[in-house]
């Protein structure tokens, strides 16, 4: 199934400008932090855009896993239902 013509202006009307501002973002923040990983005793120092841009993936990449397995009943049911 395509994509309707407004869902791709429509994606790449939000797409740009977010990933401007993840741009602008990187370039504002190049200072160094130190990051302390607390219970493993690792103590180094990375750049803050690196620190908020991983943590931003990792909450992306962990929302997404509990959303693919809260709808495994769903997809269970549609699979049985196309049967």
């Amino acid at each position: 199934m395509r994509k309707p013509l407004v869902m791709k202006v429509l994606s790449w009307v939000v797409l740009v400008p977010l990933g401007a501002a993840l741009v602008v973002f990187s370039v504002v923040n190049r200072h160094t932090v130190k990051l302390d990983l607390w219970p493993f005793g690792i103590v180094t120092e990375v750049r803050l855009f690196a620190v908020v841009l991983g943590v931003l993936a990792f909450g992306v990449l962990w929302g997404g896993i509990a959303a693919w397995l809260a709808g495994g009943a769903r997809r269970r049911r549609a699979r049985e239902a196309a049967q």
